[in-house]
């Protein structure tokens, strides 16, 4: 097995972002004290469990989830290509990990947030994140070309990620599906085109020593790129100031998906502009948001027994 994982990520590397392969290469290291010393063509579905179950001694259930996962698409290939009948992964149990409550921002909450960070230098960032629910790499990703003032609309196309070791790096959106259009509400346009104005000024007055090269909306006060870092104390910092709830920066993804669904626009829609493959990962992520329009379908409902006293 040791060989042929090796094997196998040298195979898939080319396909991978960079922070993908060396997550990929960690999991890896994980699994192969534990299955390492098995034969590719004997390796059983028994064997498989008892090594997740070592594992879980050491790592977090989602932790072994994902080595579970990475040796799950490694033997699918070798499925594919020929080497195994089967991929015994398939019949060995994954780790159930719980479930953290999702937390986000209210209406009222995000509204605080936007009016009390007028004129600091990451306002527009926020307000981009909370009104259009892009990741944080996709948002510091973001060139002045993606954005498409006339048709009101922006193209993710690209991630910004610090690799590990490495500068800060442009790198393409995870999947097919990432690679999306999110239209812009006025308000969200109105602020980037003042947004560029500045980093107009400030191009200006840094003369020679300005250094967006990429042409990237959102830089440092020298225009280069923004380590996520950060951008991350930052958000912090943001927070303790305004008595906001300690939610992460991913959270504002959350809460813009959980705006639009209590506000009824469809989840289909909603898995569009936040790029997932596919409409189940919106569903059981938002689950907690479906009681309430399942009990607005019960009241529209009601309207038939309405109607049908009217008739009488």
């Amino acid at each position: 097995m040791r060989q042929y994982l090796v094997a196998w990520l040298e195979s898939v590397t080319p396909s991978l972002a960079p922070n993908t392969r060396l997550s990929y290469a960690g999991r890896i290291k994980r699994l192969d004290p534990v299955i390492g010393k098995y034969k590719l063509s004997t390796l059983s579905a028994m064997e498989i469990q008892r090594a997740l179950a070592t594992l879980l001694q050491s790592y977090a259930p989602s932790n072994v989830r994902s080595c579970r996962g990475l040796l799950h698409r490694a033997l699918a290939d070798a499925v594919k290509w020929n080497i195994l009948p089967r991929n015994p992964v398939d019949l060995a149990s994954s780790p159930r990990v719980p479930k953290r409550p999702m937390q986000v921002f209210s209406e009222d909450e995000v509204r605080k947030l936007f009016d009390a960070t007028t004129g600091d230098h990451y306002h527009t960032l926020w307000v981009l994140m909370a009104t259009t629910g892009l990741r944080l790499g996709e948002a510091t990703g973001l060139r002045w070309e993606d954005v498409d003032s006339r048709d009101k609309k922006l193209t993710v196309q690209s991630n910004l990620q610090r690799i590990r070791g490495q500068e800060m790096q442009s790198c393409e959106t995870k999947n097919a599906y990432s690679r999306r259009v999110v239209h812009l509400a006025p308000s969200t346009l109105a602020l980037l085109k003042k947004h560029k104005a500045h980093q107009a000024e400030a191009k200006l007055s840094q003369g020679a020593e300005w250094e967006n090269t990429a042409d990237l909306v959102f830089t440092t006060t020298r225009g280069t790129p923004i380590d996520p870092s950060n951008i991350n104390k930052a958000w912090d910092r943001t927070l303790q100031r305004l008595k906001l709830p300690p939610i992460r920066i991913h959270d504002m993804r959350h809460t813009a998906a959980t705006v639009l669904l209590k506000r009824g626009v469809h989840p289909k829609k909603v898995q569009g502009m936040l790029g997932h493959a596919s409409i189940r990962t919106t569903l059981d992520l938002y689950s907690h948001v479906m009681p309430a329009m399942h009990e607005e379908v019960a009241q529209h409902m009601e309207a038939l027994f309405s109607a049908a006293e009217g008739v009488r």
